[in-house]
């Protein structure tokens, strides 16, 4: 639907690559997503999607960065975007977003996250992140 008015687009960013147990492989550990193109697009919303089996009382942290470069440039150092946030407490599936200003980066962004359980051996964890780009007046090809 075009009306004028802002248009938005939805990229898979990344996921992790299975469930991961509280303290073991997988957990706390750095994923870099796909390059993104943000052409066109001034803001948006990074969503982690989560499914957690969590112990009363513990949590599921996410720390989040970026990184930014143009056409033919390597990407720069990250910057935090997010750290060690609880995005879950109880048990159960949920989508944690938040917004994000993509006029003062580059053409091309990369996320990279690091889920944490903060308890040891019987949490688990499952999650992907999605990139909501919004604030355009093109139309973008499919």
């Amino acid at each position: 639907m075009n009306d004028g008015s802002s248009e938005y687009k939805i990229d898979a960013s990344h996921k992790c690559p299975e469930p991961f147990i509280a303290g073991a492989t997988g957990d706390n550990v750095a994923i870099a997503g796909v390059t993104i193109d943000r052409l066109n697009y001034n803001s948006g919303a990074v969503a982690i999607f989560y499914s957690t089996t969590l112990t009363p009382q513990k949590a599921l942290q996410a720390s989040i960065s970026i990184k930014d470069a143009d056409a033919g440039e390597d990407f720069g150092s990250a910057v935090p975007l997010l750290t060690t946030e609880s995005i879950a407490t109880a048990s159960g599936v949920g989508v944690y977003t938040f917004p994000i200003d993509f006029s003062q980066y580059k053409r091309y962004v990369q996320f990279t996250t690091k889920l944490d359980l903060t308890h040891t051996g019987t949490d688990t964890a499952d999650y992907a992140v999605a990139v909501i780009k919004s604030g355009s007046n093109t139309i973008p090809a499919s």
